[in-house]
């Protein structure tokens, strides 16, 4: 049974209707590169039709190496050495994070619960989608879980290897992306198998419904058939148009040397219906400069519609650009329909560049974490612009959060860092967090860890001018992670989606934190309902926590209520009913130092669920309390 905290807050009602598509603009300038790209064509036939049920077997398959890390290349490594020793005699940073103007609101966090649980699996590579009437599918590197948007479990702990159930996928399944399509109100959800030439398979499975519950249509892309017998396909990133479907990917020979980054260009439209459909592949993408692209990014829309025909891809040098400050552009240009796609290469330049960071210090452990090279995580496309993230040095060789905007109507690129001398800043992904196509506000969400904390998961928000909010917590670490030999692996991308058609803002994020328990230390997954108001945020203050503890729950007779605070401060006890009405204010006074005990008599209340708010300078909890 997994422990909810439930934040209370009220749901906005507004209506949906299915946006009109936007077209996809073209770039005001000739493309600096003359891209020549090559394409394939080909035929997915659908594999099964796949509704897991919970009377299945369950065999939870998994293999993970806990021996042998995930390796920098020479190159990097020694980068990440030197960089990691600037840290030694940095300043350490205190309070909140710094380096902006305060101006933007700061978000603030509602529903929120454990998410997927890893069971000593690494790294956690979290990714999450939301439908319109409040289904959410979450995944990382283990299992498939769905919820409703009030925290109600409806799949619990799905290995992988379980939802697809096939004997034919033998192989290792990893590397899990998923994308709610608010044209067709369905979900996509894609994963690898296999990381060899004679495995690999990237395994597409489309919902019946927008209810994940209702089952998947499930289709497989057999690598070797595809791209020929010599590579295999590594990290995926997918993205969707008006009408298509784009899955990229890394290929690597089978002595995982780098050979191209490769790009699925997918009708959808069957794939939701269940039937055979066309796609193409395409092969040798080269960047503006002329070398092989590399990791390349999907761009979708940001808000209640999408784009098209076609869609925008983003990357840049994973191992930084300290000089020219890299980023590249591909447009790829039509839907496969037409006669005449192709895909057009520009490249923009951020000022001052941009480097790798040291690997990331924890508490309590000499072990490090580490902080993965600069490719770009996320983005979205929006009124003319593409917004997207990348972690990359701060300051001192610590990591920090790259968020960036290329204005495509006047060819330019802007760009703001976010981090905290102290603590490392990455794998963030980013969210349009407003109700107006104009408005650029951005909400991104990251994981952060440093010698004073452990690893946890956090949110900021950008406005429309670039000013950051302060930084909110949306889970802290009660563990560091120690879970392979050398540096641990912090996993490759965080979850982030925008829940289309309501009035205001609605981001769920899905992010990993240190947990210890289990028989290691290792990783769980906390999901929350980010809002630019429901619920309260814990502002970026290092403190010690104060224990907030209800005996019993449900109530039998008398419920008391045990709050231990770090400090004596004035505290504000409210009881609030599942409409948000204050029943009472159960206390509102100084508490001292320790252990504080309140008792209630349940016979003053009628059965049902109520919440337990308790409100100080640095403590703001909301606890579910059930009276029979």
């Amino acid at each position: 049974m997994k422990n909810f905290i439930v934040i209370l807050y009220l749901l906005s009602l507004g209506t949906w209707a299915t946006g009109q598509s936007a077209k996809k603009p073209s770039f005001p300038v000739k493309q600096e590169f003359e891209l020549k790209a090559t394409k394939t064509e080909g035929v997915a036939e659908l594999l099964e039709f796949r509704k897991p049920d919970a009377s299945e077997p369950k065999f939870q398959t998994r293999v993970v190496n806990m021996h042998s890390p995930k390796a920098y290349s020479a190159e990097v490594a020694l980068i990440k050495e030197e960089k990691y020793k600037l840290k030694e005699t940095a300043e350490i940073g205190i309070g909140n994070d710094v380096g902006h103007t305060r101006r933007a609101i700061d978000p603030v966090v509602g529903i929120n619960f454990e998410g997927n649980e890893l069971r000593s699996v690494t790294p956690p590579d979290n990714a999450i989608a939301v439908s319109t009437d409040g289904y959410v599918v979450a995944v990382d590197n283990f299992t498939i879980e769905y919820y409703k948007s009030d925290g109600t479990v409806l799949l619990s702990r799905e290995s992988h290897s379980d939802f697809f159930n096939n004997s034919a996928l033998t192989s290792k399944i990893y590397d899990p992306r998923v994308i709610y399509d608010p044209i067709e109100d369905k979900f996509i959800y894609v994963i690898l198998h296999g990381s060899t030439p004679a495995t690999s398979k990237v395994l597409v499975s489309f919902s019946k419904t927008s209810n994940p519950q209702d089952g998947w249509f499930i289709y497989t892309f057999d690598m070797s058939t595809v791209m020929g017998e010599n590579t295999w396909f590594d990290y995926p990133s997918i993205g969707i148009s008006t009408n298509e479907l784009y899955i990229s990917g890394n290929m690597f020979s089978s002595s995982n040397v780098f050979d191209q980054s490769i790009i699925l260009q997918i009708e959808k439209a069957n794939g939701f219906k269940g039937t055979n459909f066309n796609f193409q592949t395409w092969k040798d993408v080269k960047h503006a400069n002329g070398g092989k692209g590399f990791t390349l990014k999907p761009i979708s829309f940001g808000q209640n519609s999408s784009y098209g025909p076609g869609i925008y891809l983003l990357s840049n040098s994973s191992g930084g650009s300290p000089t020219q400050g890299n980023i590249y552009v591909y447009d790829l240009s039509d839907d496969m329909s037409a006669s005449d796609e192709k895909i057009n290469a520009y490249k923009f330049n951020l000022t001052g560049g941009y480097e790798l960071a040291g690997d990331a210090a924890q508490k309590g452990t000499s072990d490090l974490i580490k902080t993965g090279n600069c490719r770009i995580q996320r983005g979205f496309f929006l009124d003319g612009m593409l917004h997207f993230v990348f972690n990359s040095e701060y300051v001192s060789g610590f990591s920090g959060i790259n968020y960036c905007r290329i204005d495509i109507a006047n060819n330019t690129i802007v760009s703001k860092k976010f981090g905290l001398t102290g603590f490392d800043y990455a794998f963030p992904s980013i969210a349009s967090f407003s109700g107006d196509t104009k408005d650029k506000s951005v909400l991104i969400h990251f994981l952060r860890t440093g010698s004073s904390i452990f690893p946890e998961s956090r949110i900021v928000t950008f406005d429309d001018a670039m000013n950051s909010s302060n930084s909110v917590l949306i889970k802290a670490g009660s563990t560091f992670v120690s879970q392979i030999s050398g540096s641990e692996r912090w996993g490759d991308y965080t979850g982030i989606a925008r829940r289309y058609g309501m009035t205001q803002p609605e981001v769920w994020v899905s992010g990993c934190y240190g947990v210890s328990d289990r028989s290691t230390n290792g990783y769980n997954a906390w999901i929350a309902q980010v809002t630019p108001e429901f619920g309260v945020g814990v502002k970026d203050i290092t403190t010690t926590k104060a224990v907030v503890e209800i005996t019993p729950n449900p109530v039998v007779d008398l419920f008391t209520l045990d709050i231990d605070l770090p400090t004596a401060s004035f505290t504000k006890i409210k009881l609030i009913d599942v409409t948000g009405k204050v029943v009472k204010v159960l206390y509102e006074d100084k508490l001292k130092q320790g252990v504080n005990e309140l008792s209630f008599n349940k016979n003053a209340l009628v059965s049902g669920t109520y919440f337990v708010q308790v409100v100080n300078e640095n403590l703001n909890t909301t606890t579910k309390l059930i009276i029979e």
